[in-house]
């Protein structure tokens, strides 16, 4: 064994010796782009008009039963959020099953379920194939449209919105589309508290009878299945039972012309970054000749950190963490868009850069290695995609609703490798259109306005799109931080009344998805402090009787550290706001009216040791309507905003009975008071 390994390590060797030596500085040719197999799509149509397709996948014993309409978008008006809900309400159960045996069928088959306006889909393990094209037919065609889960979903909804009215990235995106498309078209126009009180359930089944006929519906399967038996699957389940209708009419849409760019400024106060995106309106279909350029361009430009705009906004000029840009494809228009968070700061800075890479690859020419890498990514991404039936799904609808032929997907590499420099330009120039951006921010005015308005017009708008005038209206003569608090102890019944409360009690209710979340605060005034939180998590508890304090979570003692007696001593005095009259604590009167929940405020900003807080004050009632804490410091500091509204008299003195608080990214919770009592003659003892 020995002697056979001695030898074929001396034949290695003189094959090494023999061989030409390697230059490693020669990058290799790249070969010929591959044509991928992808499977091709059979298609039927019934007799009532549905049309069937069906793409062949038989890697795994799974496929998915999607049956969906061909719609474009849908003006709502005055009720919008009935499309919406007709989507949500389809999965709440049919006239044969109600919504919790749905959910067990579903579960049963180990299916999952998915629904919209437009779509029902089910996709499972295909031995279960007649199971998933009954439940998409009876979800689809008989829905109960239970009035109960109708009032769920509508609160559900209207929840949503609240917490949208405080998400920067949510007013951006209404504010942008409105400004972009109009807000008479369906991209445009906002779902609101307003529209969506003023649905009822009957206008989404009065649209479900208009919308849901076969003859524009494709039913589509893909998957670890065969042609024929789906056709006869289909033939059996939709064909009798589901009769032809008249096809609603597709209208068509004016968009405003942008003839010059401009930038739109949503103020924020509470804002210690800026939502940023620079936009423009395309037409880009599936099919369209300049596809394959613009993706290459997209790429080089804002694909991802390796683009220009990542790499010059993050990694040059450190403005924010990432900087991206985007197109869309459709029958309808679409938006180009690049779009960043940035500090306050570096707001002006950083659209400049954003305008600088939009003209740089408008105007010069890529290189050679930035084309080559771009294509290689987009390819391979492309690659990965075929892996999942849901691309294979999307290429079959895409061939069939833009006419595309046969072979299309199939040569997307060989015409990806076919962009050239100059395609990119063209792409470039045709596409994105400086000079005829919306330029929406959403962020603190009183800090970027003045930077902003040096790059060309800064218009002003609500958070509704609504022009607004410019935040910088004087302070009053003669108003100061010290004049709002007062007029604020006075609002809610002043200093008489408020020296009356001796204890308060209150307890709130808040939830989420379908979690009950309970507080509970008890006050002996003017420095006692009982707090419990209890939810399915667990139950903890803080007490504080004016010296000393103890916390216990889930009836186990926890340590109290000198940060936690601060906390304590700060949260025990119910109406602080004495407190900053008497006890000279920093106060600060913003230098412009802050629009907090739609109306003006003076924004007083209170500083206690490290914390900082800046409370919003109605000038109209005096009341205050929100908190803003910020927490952390430098680059790394938010802001956390708390809302309060719904004021309400108890023993003379007005107090708030919703309480909205942050607990992530567009996401809120709102607490409703449900016993709000004072002065029950609470012991001491209770704080011990």
């Amino acid at each position: 064994m020995k002697k056979a390994l001695f030898l074929l390590g001396l034949a290695l060797s003189a094959w090494t010796l023999g061989a030409q030596p390697l230059d490693r500085s020669v990058r290799p040719q790249p070969a010929a782009p591959r044509t991928p197999s992808i499977a091709a799509y059979e298609k039927m149509t019934l007799k009532n008009g549905l049309t069937v397709v069906v793409v062949e996948n038989h890697k795994l014993p799974r496929m998915s039963v999607s049956l969906s309409l061909d719609m474009n978008g849908v003006r709502e008006g005055d009720k919008a959020g009935y499309v919406e809900l007709l989507g949500q309400m389809l999965s709440e159960g049919t006239t044969t099953r109600t919504k919790t045996q749905l959910d067990e069928q579903v579960d049963f088959v180990g299916a999952r379920l998915n629904t919209s306006a437009f779509n029902v889909s089910v996709s499972g393990l295909s031995k279960y194939s007649a199971n998933l094209y009954e439940l998409v037919a009876d979800v689809a065609l008989h829905p109960a449209f239970p009035e109960a889960a109708f009032d769920k979903l509508k609160k559900r909804t209207l929840s949503g919105l609240k917490a949208d009215k405080d998400d920067p990235s949510a007013i951006q995106a209404r504010v942008s589309n409105a400004l972009l498309y109009g807000t008479n078209t369906p991209q445009g126009e906002m779902m609101t508290e307003a529209t969506v009180n003023k649905v009822a359930l009957d206008d989404c089944k009065s649209f479900y009878s208009q919308v849901w006929v076969p003859n524009h519906a494709v039913l589509l399967v893909v998957g670890d299945c065969k042609a024929k038996d789906v056709f006869k699957a289909a033939k059996k389940t939709f064909e009798k039972s589901w009769p032809a209708g008249t096809v609603p009419a597709k209208p068509t849409y004016e968009h405003p012309v942008q003839t010059k760019s401009f930038i739109a400024l949503v103020n924020r106060e509470a804002s210690v970054q800026s939502n940023i995106q620079l936009a423009n309106l395309i037409d880009l279909k599936p099919g369209d000749a300049d596809l394959e350029a613009v993706r290459v361009m997209n790429n080089i430009l804002g694909g991802g950190s390796d683009g220009r705009l990542f790499q010059n906004l993050r990694e040059d000029k450190a403005y924010t963490y990432g900087a991206y840009s985007s197109f869309g494809t459709g029958k309808e228009k679409q938006l180009f868009e690049a779009s960043g968070e940035v500090r306050n700061a570096v707001t002006d800075s950083s659209v400049e850069q954003f305008l600088l890479e939009l003209n740089r690859i408008r105007t010069e020419l890529v290189n050679e290695t930035d084309l080559r890498n771009a294509k290689q990514a987009l390819a391979g991404s492309f690659g990965r995609s075929l892996e999942g039936p849901g691309a294979v799904a999307s290429f079959a609808i895409n061939t069939l609703k833009y006419n595309l032929s046969a072979d299309y997907y199939n040569q997307y590499l060989n015409r990806l490798q076919a962009v050239t420099a100059e395609d990119v330009r063209r792409a470039a120039q045709k596409y994105i259109q400086p000079d005829k951006m919306v330029v929406s921010i959403v962020g603190k005015a009183s800090e970027v306005a003045a930077g902003l308005e040096r790059l060309g017009e800064v218009r002003y708008f609500d958070d509704f799109a609504q022009p607004a005038e410019r935040p910088n209206i004087p302070i009053p003569a003669g108003v100061t931080a010290a004049s709002v608090v007062n007029q604020y102890i006075a609002a809610i019944g002043g200093q008489k009344a408020i020296a009356s409360v001796k204890d308060l009690t209150l307890e709130m209710v808040a939830e989420i998805q379908n979690i009950k979340i309970e507080t509970k605060d008890v006050y002996k005034l003017p420095n006692m402090h009982y707090e419990g939180q209890f939810s399915p998590m667990g139950k903890e508890e803080t007490f504080f009787d004016g010296k000393k304090g103890r916390i216990v979570r889930n009836g186990t003692k926890q340590p109290v550290t000198d940060e936690d007696l601060d906390a304590m001593r700060q949260d025990a005095n119910y109406f602080e706001e004495l407190k900053w009259m008497t006890s000279a604590v920093p106060m600060q009167l913003a230098p412009v009216y802050s629009s907090i929940a739609g109306e003006p405020c003076y924004a007083v900003t209170v500083t206690q040791g490290k914390q900082v807080q800046t409370h919003y004050f109605s000038v109209k009632s005096g009341l205050r309507v929100a908190t803003s804490t910020t927490v952390g410091e430098g680059e790394q500091a938010t802001v956390q905003t708390v809302n309060y509204s719904d004021y309400r008299a108890v023993g003379g003195v007005l107090f708030p009975h919703s309480v909205v608080l942050p607990i992530g990214p567009g996401m809120n919770l709102e607490f409703k008071a449900v016993n709000l009592t004072v002065n029950t003659n609470v012991a001491d003892s209770f704080f011990k």
